[in-house]
Parts: C-alpha cells; structure tokens; sequence
C-alpha cells in the first residue's frame, strides 16, 4: 500500500481499552459528521463483549468527551462491527480477515501496549490483513534507544517503515502546526533565525497538575521520557530546522531528522531533575521513587546556523502556571545610542498552550520629552480554529495516507540517542515545592541564558546578574539591590512596574519586561486584608527589583482610591494607603480594566471578566472606562447573579454559557463596540462552546492583566 494511497477499513485494537475511550471513538464521531470515513470500522479486543456492549461504551465515551452527534453516531454503530478474541489465536484475525470482505487497504490502529505488537503483526501477516495495509502505533516509541530500535525492528519483519504511521497527539495540535506554518510562510523570519541574529531559546512546558491518578505511568517513564524525548524534541525540530525542499512529507521529515541529527547527546552536568514534594504520596508511586517531576536541560546543536547558541528546555508538574511557550531571544544593538539603562531584550515568543499567541518583544520610545525608551510587546491572536481535535486531525492523516505529522523510524531513535545519557539518575534530583518554578538549586543551564535580559527561569535560580563573570554587562553584576531602599532611576529613565492583580481565590504579581509565565501567585481569600496583600506581594518578589506598582483591584476606583471593600476579601481596603506600605510610586486601577488594556488592539473594545463577581470595561480610542454593571438589575437579580459565580454555580455550565451569551449580546447592542472581549478566571469555560457568543466576541488571556500594566505604568 503506497503512503498516499486512501484506506478503505479501519480496525483498531484495544477497543474496549481506555485510549478508545478517551480519544478514538471521539475522533471517529467527527470524522463522520464530517463525512470522511464511509468505509468498516472494526473493533478488536478480548473482553468477552458483544457489539452491543462496544456501541454502549461508545455512547458513554462521547457523553464524557464533548457530547453526542446523534446523525454521526448512528452512523458509527451502522459501520462498526465487533471481534472479542485473544491477539494470540489465529482464530481472532481469521474473522478479521472475514470482516474485512473485499476491503484491500486497511489502516490497524493498534491501540495495545508494545509488548503486543510482534504478535499481532506476525498475526496480521500469517492471516493476509497486512498485505496492501498499513498501521498506526500509539507512543511511547520505545523506552530508550535499544528498546526503540527493538521495537521497530519487530515492525518491520511486516511493515515496511512506508506504511508505519507512529502517533504522537501533540504533533496534531493546531499550535504545533502553527509554528511549522510560522517559520516557513514569512520570510522576514528566515535571516533573523541564526547564530547571527539569535542570542538563546528558551522553551517551558509548565503544568499546574501533577500525576492525576497516572502514579504507576508515570514511575515508568519520568518528565524527560515524558515529554521531552517527543514533545519538547518535536517543536524544536520544526523550530531550528531548514527550510525542507517541498511540502510533501518526507521532504519536512528529512529537515527535521537532520536537525535532530546536529543535537548534541545531553549532558548530565547540564540538566537538572527535581520532584514536587508530596509526589511520593500519590497513588502506585514507590515511597522512596527517584522519578523525576521536573527537568531543565541545555541542548547544543553542532550545525553551521545554531553553533553556539544555547537552547534551553524547563519541563514540569505542579508549577506556578499551565502553558507551553518557546522564546527566541535576539542579540543586542551592536552600539547604544541612547542615554537609556540597556533596553530589554528583543524577542520572538510563541505560545503553543493555552491557545496561539505570537508575541514580538521590542523596544519603543516612552511618550514624553526626549529620547527614552520602554519595553513593549506586539502580541497577535490567532483566533480561528477548525475544531479538529488532535486525535481527528492524525487519524483523518492516516487514513488519507499523509505521514506529514508522524515521525519517522530515524527521527525516534535519535531523540532517544539525544536524551540517552541522562535517563534515570544519571543527575542528581531535587525536592521542589509545588507551586514553585521548580528546585531552589542554581541551575546550570537556565542561570546564564540571557545575558542582559530577564530570561524564564525557575524563581529562586540566579540570573545573569547574580552570576558574575558569565556574560553579565557591566552594571549589572553583584548582589541585588533592596526593593525598599533601591536607588531611583535618573528622571528619564523608563520605569520598572511591578503589577499586582488582586483576585478573589489569588494575589498575581509580575515585573514589567519579564514572560507572563513568570507570574507568582498567592492565596487571597475572605481574610485577607491590604497590609496582608503587601505583605505578602514583598514576600513573592524579594529576587526582583522595581521603583513603581501597579495594582488592579476587584472593585470600582475613583481617583486612585478603591470606593468600597471587596465582598470576598478581608476588610480595610477603602482608605489603605498602599504607596505608602508598597515604599513606592503606585496607581490603582480597577482589576477588569487592567485586563481590558492588555486586550486592546484599537477601536472600541468592550471587556467582560467571568469571574467570582463580574468586571466590565469599555475602551473607545484608546480612552478607557471602568464599568460597575455586576450589580446593576437584570432578570429581577444582578448581572453577577447570572455570569459571575454565583449564576455558574446557580445554573450550571450549560446555562451558564448561554446567559454569558445573552449579557454580552445585550451589552454589544446597547454600547456598539467593535468587538468584545471575555477574560476572567471562569472565561476558560467557554473555549469549545463559542456557539453562544454572539459574532465578534473573542477569549481574552488572563495574563492580559500584565500585559495591561503598560497601559498605566507609565503613568505612574
């Protein structure tokens, strides 16, 4: 069967197993509501059910799993039929054969451990289902480098590596294949992205969750098998590689294989494990595991356009934040013209998760007499997604015979050669707490990434200044200033903003010209007071240095001064003198229209935040006005009744959704903006039920709120 040439079954193995259940027969109800898979759909499995039991597992696995297509499902139970029969006897794939009928080109999903998949393609082979087939295996690819080439080698007694469609979810993402499209369809990038232009890359897959009942996986495999022998390897690939010669897939295969070729073997001494305390506590992990919960690793490529360059990947559970992100950041002005301190870093950053966001770093001239500059960011949204879930996306690929997105025999195994040397405890390994960006341990490789810039690291790991003699400019070496006592900036200096959203479940600060991800955060509540908030706000950011706060307060401000307490925090709000206890210039301003700023792209913008009450602001030419509506009338309640957490609570999801829909079209109709924006802790909700928002309504991301502090830090 030739790679491009379209199946006409499918089968897959492990069918009563838990990967169908979460992910095959979701992809399989949308792949036929969108009319792409009018051929058999065979279930394999040993479970002593009947077809009957199989259609019922179906139902209950798309109830969980995004709802039920009534059309679409009868359809699946009118193609899908059912073999309970052990992989070991014959008898099994004899009526496997005999379901097939005149079928000639079968795709086998083999959704069963490793271990299975000798006998079952020698099987497949032994009863003529291999022949013209092909077949999807399911990650992991191997346990090392030896098991790897192992297990390919069993494949390929049956299938040549032509016909081996080896999946990995995460190359489905929308997001991955975004940066793909990104770095080949916009030629400004292709002179920036060297040696030349580049200074370091840095790369964080953060978790907020930890194992979540997957203890006894986990103890097998570890964050570097995990996620950075495949994920982290994959977008670095499409990242640094060449431009391939062509579109096709084996043309993008061959550039990124090449590229994993140029990786450098990891070094020990250039990695450094760590383990959230509390992990050993979880479900099926051994009392006393070495298994590794975090990694931040340093990776080298041997290649004429990235000698030199260090690249640098942190990878972890139960961390500050959950997001996917990867940073170019760019070589200075070879010579300062201006009277400023050295200007931020310039930079490219990718969000792959929560959503895709393409931000460029840059430094542009403060408002104001003379020539100053400030750090700010040019952020773009993508905003339209086909809803393809992963899964639909890769197995509509095999079906269809595309290998763009699979990876290769050769591309595997030297993923494995390059994380080879330090699986196990080949490094030492480190408590950290959760919570945290990791063990408080100076970091060999995330310490000196950047030198003269705020590069995302761990919080507690030096940066370029504390480290002298690794690259830190003049200026900027030795021990950290005093927050309170810091000597101020001459006047024309631009300001460093320390911003402080103040939230109902969590007290968020962030730095100006540092990555959203770096935010830390701590529990407010209804007993938190203002002398607690600053309290603990200094206790977060003794490692940082600023000379002016912004803070965003849950509640209505006029003239800089909040006009009553918040209703779930402590008292003594109204009437704090935060300047005072912060030691520093500070501005207030309402929480929703901190955000509002961060969301602003021009025009009028109307800004909703869903979370525990409700937040409204308005910005008309740049001009922006807070909003009260949470309390005003609607529906004999409040509008806070219905959208914020009480009316989700109230309601429920479902309802929930559509009045967040009802209010914002209201909204839209009576303030006529240009588009709406919805934010908020609670906004997360409506990701996938877009059906409810009326037309020109987009998700907001909360860390817009820090984006935000640009919008009045300088007016400090």
């Amino acid at each position: 069967m030739t790679p491009t040439q379209a199946a006409d079954a499918l089968v897959f193995f492990g069918a009563t197993g838990d990967l169908a259940y979460k992910q095959i027969f979701p992809a399989l109800q949308g792949l036929l509501a969108r009319g792409l898979l009018d051929m058999p759909i065979i279930g394999v499995a040993k479970s002593g059910w009947t077809l009957a039991q199989l259609q019922d597992r179906a139902r209950a696995s798309l109830q969980e799993h995004g709802g039920v297509n009534e059309a679409a499902f009868a359809r699946l139970c009118a193609q899908l039929q059912y073999i309970d029969g052990d992989y070991h006897d014959p008898a099994t794939f004899t009526a496997l054969r005999a379901a097939l009928g005149p079928a000639q080109h079968p795709l086998h999903y083999l959704a069963i451990p490793p271990s299975l998949f000798g006998p079952v393609t020698q099987a497949l082979a032994a009863s003529g289902c291999a022949q013209g087939a092909r077949i999807v295996v399911e990650k992991p690819f191997g346990h090392d480098l030896a098991s790897a080439q192992a297990l390919n080698r069993t494949i390929h007694q049956v299938f040549s590596e032509a016909s081996v469609f080896r999946i990995d979810h995460y190359l489905g993402k929308e997001a991955v294949q975004n940066l793909l499209y990104l770095r080949f369809a916009n030629g400004f990038l292709e002179p920036l992205l060297s040696r030349d232009h580049v200074q370091a890359i840095q790369l964080t897959m953060a978790e907020t969750f930890g194992v979540a009942g997957r203890g006894r996986f986990y103890e097998e495999v570890g964050a570097i098998r995990d996620v950075v022998q495949n994920h982290m390897l994959q977008v670095l690939s499409l990242l640094l590689m060449d431009a391939p010669a062509h579109a096709d897939h084996d043309a993008i295969r061959d550039s990124a294989a090449a590229l994993l070729r140029a990786v450098r073997t990891l070094n020990p001494g250039e990695v450094v494990r760590g383990q959230y305390q509390g992990y050993t506590q979880e479900p099926d992990v051994a009392p006393g595991s070495q298994v590794e919960t975090y990694a931040a690793l340093r990776f080298h490529v041997d290649s004429w356009r990235w000698a030199g360059v260090p690249i640098d990947v942190r990878v972890g559970k139960r961390l500050p934040v959950t997001a996917t992100a990867v940073t170019v950041f760019f070589k200075p002005p070879p010579q300062q013209m201006f009277g400023d301190a050295r200007p931020s870093a310039n930079f490219l950053r990718l969000h792959l998760t929560p959503g895709v966001q393409v931000t460029l770093g840059l430094n542009t001239k403060r408002p104001g007499a003379g020539l100053h500059g400030e750090a700010d960011e040019l952020v773009l949204h993508r905003q339209h997604w086909d809803g393809l879930a992963p899964y639909e996306r890769l197995l509509g690929d095999a079906l269809a015979g595309d290998l763009t997105l699979f990876a290769r025999e050769d591309e595997v195994e030297e993923a494995w050669r390059i994380v080879q040397d330090v699986l196990g405890s080949a490094a030492p390994l480190w408590p950290y707490a959760p919570g945290s960006w990791g063990p408080r341990r100076p970091t060999p490789c995330w310490a000196r990434t950047v030198p003269g810039s705020t590069p995302t690291r761990p919080r507690g790991h030096p940066g370029p200044a504390a480290r002298p003699g690794l690259g830190a400019p003049a200026g900027q070496r030795g021990g950290r200033m005093s927050r309170a006592r810091a000597a101020r900036p001459a006047p024309a200096a631009p300001r460093t903003v320390l911003t402080v959203d103040i939230g109902g479940t969590h007290v968020k600060v962030l730095r100006s010209g540092l990555d959203p991800e770096q935010r830390r955060r701590f529990v407010s509540g209804p007993e938190l007071t203002p002398a607690a908030m600053v309290r603990g706000v200094q206790a977060l950011v003794d490692d940082w240095t600023f000379d002016a706060v912004s803070v965003g307060y849950p509640g209505p401000v006029l003239h800089g001064q909040p006009v009553h307490n918040p209703a779930n925090l402590g008292p003594g709000w109204v009437g704090f003198d935060y300047a005072r206890a912060f030691g520093c210039p500070l501005k207030l301003i309402n929480d929703a229209a901190m955000q509002a700023l961060g969301s602003y792209q021009g025009g009028s913008l109307l800004f909703l935040g869903l979370g525990t009450g409700l937040g409204t602001a308005l910005i008309v030419d740049g001009v922006l006005e807070p909003m009260e509506l949470a309390h005003l009338p609607y529906r004999k309640k409040t509008y806070e009744d219905y959208v914020g957490l009480r009316g989700l609570k109230r309601l429920g999801k479902k309802a929930w959704r559509r009045e967040v829909g009802r209010v914002t079209a209201l909204l839209m109709q009576a303030l006529a903006p240009d588009e709406a924006v919805l934010g908020g802790g609670n906004a997360a909700l409506l990701e996938g039920h877009l059906d409810h928002l009326p037309a020109g309504v987009r998700l907001g991301d909360n860390s817009n709120a820090f984006v935000g502090d640009s919008g009045c830090g300088p007016t400090i």
